[in-house]
């Protein structure tokens, strides 16, 4: 067996005993599609670790007695830091079960600004730690959740949202140097999933996508048989630069054309309504000028501005048409962080998606438009600080 595989079975075991009260090795092993024999070690090695105890279930049983295992939860500790848009942080140490310890938020500075916002980072961070008081040892892992483009598997920060174009720089190889904390980073879109998948309506789904049309962008995430999707160059799905257009596509900032982003986002809908205007929409603050007057004018019945809604809709069904197609996920949950823009573009991403999927897939797959809220990203975040500690 392989280190990832040895790894991805350790982490659907701590995942399934988590959400038991208590189980058996048996009925652990028949979940996880092993025989008590293969089970047996990666059982052991989690007691021995003290991650685990065994002991006698409750029950009037008769026979020999039964045994099961349960999570020890001050086993180990990890540390979320979820990052927003303003620069403002989220953190939380929880513990192996799940149960924060420590909850504390800071507004740090400009993110326009990424190594400086690093240092900054590092020492917000370094206080947390010193606050929880937990021995070097307990402490296994610190998990950042960004909006920005990332590499996750090597840590490496492409694009910070907001700013403009700046070079690669090593965000958790930087964090692990300073803090002495193993350290992974990942995106807000990714995370909301890892939450769907832990704590969600997809509680255990072990195949489902999610596309996060949160913040100013869209992105997307997969989950395949338990397992997150990371591509070969720790990227993973960057839905938000799937063409929608080959020829004449509206630019993207990623100095491309045709991208999901430039048509079905919050930043496509600010600059479409500016540019009837005749303005443009470049930085962040007429950004959020443009999309907010849009918004106002399309709910007060403007012609101009609905329009500006259902094309964004017609584009987010078209895409997420084109990903059921391709990929065929069974499931499909869209998040939208911002109730008026679900209300806007429901009625044209429902027609879009109806007539643009594939008529097999369209009677098998589950899609679901919902509203992600504050305690979706709190718990994304806590469940991508699990999955490091239970992944080992």
């Amino acid at each position: 067996m392989s280190q990832t595989s040895a790894d991805n079975t350790r982490m659907r075991a701590l995942k399934l005993i988590r959400r038991s009260d208590g189980i058996s090795r048996s009925e652990l092993a028949s979940l996880m599609g092993l025989t008590k024999a293969a089970l047996t070690p990666v059982a052991a090695d989690l007691l021995q670790n003290g991650f685990l105890i065994e002991k006698k279930q409750d029950g009037d049983r008769r026979g020999r007695p039964n045994f099961g295992l349960w999570l020890v939860p001050g086993a180990a500790y990890a540390l979320s830091a979820l990052v927003w848009t303003d620069g403002s942080v989220l953190f939380e140490v929880v513990d192996l079960g799940g149960s924060a310890v420590l909850s504390s938020s800071a507004r740090l500075g400009s993110l326009r600004n990424p190594q400086e916002f690093s240092h900054q980072l590092a020492e917000a961070l370094a206080e947390i730690v010193d606050r929880a008081g937990l021995p070097a040892h307990a402490l296994r892992h610190l998990a950042m959740v960004l909006p920005a483009r990332i590499d996750r598997r090597k840590g490496i920060v492409h694009w910070l949202t907001p700013g403009s174009a700046h070079a690669p720089f090593g965000l958790g190889e930087f964090l692990q140097d300073r803090l002495g904390i193993a350290t992974t980073i990942d995106n807000r879109t990714t995370v909301l999933a890892r939450g769907e998948h832990w704590f969600g309506s997809g509680h255990g789904s072990e195949n489902f996508s999610f596309i996060g049309l949160v913040g100013r962008g869209i992105n997307a995430a997969r989950y395949v048989d338990g397992q997150l999707q990371t591509g070969a160059n720790g990227i993973g799905s960057e839905f938000a630069h799937t063409k929608l257009a080959f020829e004449a596509g509206r630019p993207c900032h990623c100095g491309g054309s045709g991208c999901t982003i430039a048509y079905a986002s919050v930043i496509a809908i600010a600059q479409t309504y500016a540019g009837a205007s005749k303005v443009t929409a470049s930085s962040i603050q007429e950004v959020d000028h443009w999309y907010h007057a849009a918004q106002t004018d399309a709910l007060a019945g403007n012609e101009t501005a609905v329009s500006v809604f259902e094309a964004a809709g017609r584009a987010l069904g078209a895409a997420t048409a084109s990903h059921i197609n391709g990929l065929d996920p069974g499931r499909v949950i869209i998040g939208i962080d911002r109730p008026e823009l679900l209300r806007l573009i429901r009625p044209s991403f429902d027609k879009v998606l109806a007539s643009e999927l594939l008529p097999e897939l369209h009677e098998t797959t589950i899609t679901e438009l919902r509203l992600v809220s504050q305690t979706d990203y709190r718990l994304g975040a806590t469940s991508f600080a699990l999955e490091q500690i239970y992944r080992g």
